[in-house]
């Protein structure tokens, strides 16, 4: 059975439904390059490194297999390191210090991203996910939402806690089924016109501070709303 060393440690590859995972969190791993016997794994499908103290994306060159990659609670400033994932499914990269969204381009395949949790300004960098169906970037800096064009085949979106002021920029969407805009800056349900035509089923607008009115109005279609 194949192995890796981690500080002396060895750590075998078990088997899952995403074909053969390894499991490495909370070991103190600084650089991914340091993990001895990680690069020969080729067919290696599942790695989880959450929980260590890895500040740069690098040494997966050779993991062209991984369809779930979780880089969760570690110290990551910069998404890159990621360009021969090509079939890559999941990426969880919430709970780091990432501040803007790139090196995503060749992840054509990725069906799921967690960016939840970071210091992201602005939604950019997706153009090429056109499989994308979830995609959570909570607890981020996001004022305006836009850049989600592209991203027809999304589902489901999270942008709670987030410093968003108006409805807008998904117009697009048409498979977007549920959206959270939970403890935002929203006063107004203007433009919420373009998430009823493709029929989003859950709208989650609790935490914002919006009129009496506008909650009155919002009230007319349950099936709609959430608030």
């Amino acid at each position: 059975m194949k192995s890796v060393m981690v500080n002396g440690q060895k750590f075998q590859i078990k088997s899952s439904q995403w074909g053969k995972r390894l499991y490495l969190g909370s070991l103190g791993i600084t650089h991914i390059s340091d993990i001895k016997g990680l690069a020969e794994i080729k067919d290696l499908g599942y790695l989880d490194l959450t929980f260590n103290k890895i500040q740069e994306i690098e040494g997966l060159e050779t993991l062209t297999n991984l369809k779930v990659l979780n880089l969760s609670w570690n110290n990551i400033f910069k998404i890159k390191g990621l360009n021969n994932l090509h079939s890559l499914n999941i990426l969880h990269l919430e709970n780091n210090k990432i501040c803007s969204i790139s090196g995503l381009k060749n992840l054509g395949e990725l069906e799921v991203l967690d960016l939840s949790h970071n210091q992201i300004t602005k939604i950019n960098g997706l153009e090429n996910l056109n499989k994308l169906s979830i995609l959570n970037l909570q607890d981020n800096l996001i004022e305006e939402v836009d850049g989600l064009d592209n991203l027809t085949e999304l589902e489901e979106l999270i942008l709670e806690n987030n410093r968003i002021s108006k409805i807008q920029g998904f117009s697009k969407l048409e498979s977007l089924r549920v959206l959270s805009l939970m403890n935002n800056r929203i006063t107004t349900l203007e433009n919420i016109e373009e998430l009823q035509i493709y029929r989003v089923h859950t709208l989650i607008l609790t935490g914002n501070p919006l009129e009496i009115s506008e909650l009155a109005t919002s009230h007319e279609d349950e099936e709609i709303y959430q608030l």
